[in-house]
């Protein structure tokens, strides 16, 4: 009850190998006695990258959040998040990846970058898994490139849609510690205003 996963940073992927029909995620909650009620778990303001999985066919499920829960979380709410590249699944997957007979209460998507993901960039519910109650889903998640810096530099660079697109989350500080703004703050775990350095450019006379 009451955890928070909050600017981080999870980068994932199988070069070669692996189990076969296994699954891909960062983040997964799992439980298979029907009798423990997670509550209140808030995934705040962080980017999860998928770098593929290589040679592998075989892998069943990609997501970025997995769930297999038989009891239902009361209270996940996923917010600001980037999400990339999850796909890619002999079988299923999407950027949440919902499974089992639960019926949640209280799950939230709010404001998400989600890009290059399976299911066309939307949750994907699977074998029984229902929203539940008091859901709020993704509409008004972002389909668009984030724009990173680089392909391993997960900071945002000028036009991307990530910046000053996130919900008011409570989240104050980014993943090397700067501040977010606090309205409108930006999405995932950079904030915008975390310096880019730029090459020192010294002119020297002929």
């Amino acid at each position: 009850e009451n955890v928070r996963v909050r600017s981080s940073i999870f980068e994932i992927g199988i070069a070669s190998g692996g189990w076969t029909y296994g699954s891909l995620s960062p983040i997964s909650f799992s439980e298979d006695d029907n009798t423990n009620t997670g509550k209140r778990i808030l995934l705040d303001q962080n980017t999860l990258i998928c770098k593929g999985k290589g040679s592998r066919t075989d892998i069943y499920a990609i997501s970025g959040i997995r769930y297999t829960c038989l009891a239902a979380i009361q209270g996940l709410k996923v917010r600001n998040n980037i999400f990339q590249g999850f796909t890619g699944g002999s079988s299923r997957g999407a950027y949440f990846l919902g499974e089992g007979v639960t019926a949640m209460d209280s799950l939230t998507f709010d404001n998400n970058v989600v890009y290059g993901c399976a299911n066309s960039n939307d949750p994907q519910f699977y074998a029984g898994f229902t929203s539940g109650t008091h859901y709020d889903d993704n509409s008004d998640d972002i389909n668009s490139d984030p724009l990173f810096v680089g392909s391993a530099d997960y900071r945002l660079t000028q036009n991307s849609p990530a910046v000053s697109a996130g919900v008011v989350t409570g989240v104050l500080k980014d993943f090397v510690n700067h501040d977010f703004i606090t309205a409108d703050p930006d999405i995932g775990a950079y904030s915008y205003s975390t310096p880019i350095e730029q090459p020192i450019v010294i002119d020297y006379p002929s």
